[in-house]
């Protein structure tokens, strides 16, 4: 994984484009089903593993630009059994803040 400072900096400068007072929400790909009980493998949408290194479903990325400084908010779906048991370890806020570098996380 890269450090975690390549995609704040990536966030900042996106945020450099937005105008004052504006935000910009960004998801992350869906899952694609193939059939019934199964899915394709999953895949990342390419802009938003750019901006945030994060590589699973249903997650969205809300970058808030004011007029001093841009703040970025983080919003995964909520760590669960059937999740870690079918595909795998789902991250908890405290775990994404110190891996991804956002201002904010929630579930």
């Amino acid at each position: 994984m890269i450090d975690q400072s390549i995609y704040v900096k990536r966030r900042q400068q996106v945020a450099k484009f937005m105008q004052d007072d504006s935000i910009a929400i960004i998801d992350a790909a869906p899952e694609a089903i193939r059939n019934n009980d199964s899915a394709y493998r999953y895949r990342q949408c390419s802009n938003f593993y750019y901006l945030t290194g994060y590589n699973k479903p249903d997650a969205i990325l809300i970058i808030h630009k004011n007029k001093r400084k841009s703040f970025s908010y983080f919003f995964s779906k909520k760590p669960n059994k059937h999740d870690s048991i079918w595909t795998g370890e789902l991250y908890t806020n405290k775990k994404i803040l110190s891996t991804y570098g956002f201002g904010k996380s929630y579930y």
